[in-house]
C-alpha cells in the first residue's frame, strides 16, 4: 500500500503547512494541515479494511483467427478498483476498466493465431473514494481458450469426389512438392510439408512405367508341353525310350532287377534257391 500522485500531493501540503505554522507562529495554517492529514488516514484505513476482491470468468468459446468473442468478469469486493485482464500472445482486446466495487466487467476479444491460449490473472488496484492510497493485488483467475487453425477452400463438390473416388495411381510414391491450387484431389495434400510451410502443398505422383507385353502363348502351340497320360510332353524331345530308339532304330529293352535275375557261370549252382 501506497500514496498515489496525488496523495503525494496533499501530504506535502499539509507537512509545509504545520512548518510554516511553526516557523511563523501562524496557527491558522493548523487548519488546512489538519483535514488533509485526516483525509490521508481515513484513506489508508478504506484501502486496508476492503481486503482483495474475488474474480470470476465467463470463459470465451473456441473460434477460428479473426474471430470475436466477448469476455465477462465479475467482481466482488468494496472500493474502486483498476482490473486488467493479462492477455497472452495470439490473441488481443481492451481488457483494462476502472469501476466501483461490485461490478461486472465486459470486453472484446480478438483470436489473432492458432493455438491454445491462457487467459489471466487479473491484476487488480484497489484505491480509496477520493485516490489518495493505492494497494495492488493479483487474482488467480485462469482460463484456457482454444483457437483452430485457419480454415481454407480447397475446391467445390468435385474436389471431394475425387478424393472418395478409387485411383489406381501408387499413393506413397511422389518425386516433387508443389503449392496447391483449388481443385487438386485433397489425396494429393502433403500434410507435413504443409504445416511446416503455413501453406498447402500438394505431392506430384510418380507413375510407374508401362510394361511392354509380348505375345502370349497358346496351348496348341508346339514350344508348349504338357503332360500326357503316357508321361510324353508335347514339343519336346520324349521320354528315354524315344531317344534310344531314335538313335538306334530299334526299341530300349529294360533291365530287369537284381532280385529276379538267374545266375549263370560255374557258382550257378549255389546261388540257386
Amino acid at each position: 500500500m501506497r500514496p498515489t500522485r496525488r496523495g503525494v500531493g496533499v501530504l506535502v501540503v499539509a507537512l509545509a503547512a504545520v512548518a510554516m505554522g511553526a516557523r511563523y507562529g501562524q496557527a491558522g495554517l493548523n487548519a488546512v494541515a489538519g483535514p488533509l492529514l485526516v483525509a490521508l488516514l481515513a484513506a489508508a484505513v478504506q484501502v486496508r479494511l476492503a481486503g482483495t476482491p474475488t474474480v470470476e470468468r465467463d470463459p470465451p468459446r473456441r473460434g477460428f483467427p479473426d474471430d470475436r468473442r466477448q469476455v465477462e468478469l465479475t467482481v466482488e469486493g468494496s472500493g474502486i478498483a483498476t482490473l486488467t485482464d493479462r492477455l497472452p500472445e495470439g490473441v488481443a482486446g481492451t481488457a483494462s476498466a476502472r469501476r466501483s466495487l461490485p461490478t461486472t466487467v465486459t470486453y472484446d476479444l480478438t483470436y489473432e493465431r492458432r493455438g491454445e491460449h491462457r487467459l489471466g490473472p487479473v491484476d487488480v488496484v484497489l484505491t480509496d473514494v477520493l485516490g489518495l492510497v493505492r494497494r495492488s493485488a493479483t487474482v488467480e483467475a485462469v482460463d484456457d481458450v482454444l483457437v483452430y487453425p485457419p480454415v481454407y477452400r480447397m475446391g467445390g463438390p468435385d474436389a471431394f469426389a475425387r478424393t472418395l473416388a478409387p485411383e489406381p495411381e501408387d499413393r506413397q510414391a511422389f518425386d516433387r512438392l508443389r503449392e496447391y491450387v483449388p481443385g487438386d484431389s485433397l489425396r494429393d495434400v502433403h500434410w507435413k510439408s504443409s504445416a511446416k510451410r503455413d501453406e498447402l502443398t500438394r505431392q506430384g505422383v510418380r507413375r510407374p512405367p508401362e510394361r511392354r507385353r509380348g505375345p502370349r502363348r497358346r496351348r496348341g502351340d508346339a514350344g508348349h508341353r504338357r503332360r500326357d497320360g503316357g508321361g510324353r510332353r508335347d514339343g519336346g524331345d520324349g521320354g528315354p525310350r524315344q531317344r534310344h530308339r531314335r538313335r538306334t532304330g530299334r526299341p530300349r529293352r529294360d533291365r530287369p532287377p537284381l532280385d529276379s535275375a538267374t545266375p549263370t557261370g560255374p557258382d550257378s549252382s549255389r546261388c540257386s534257391p
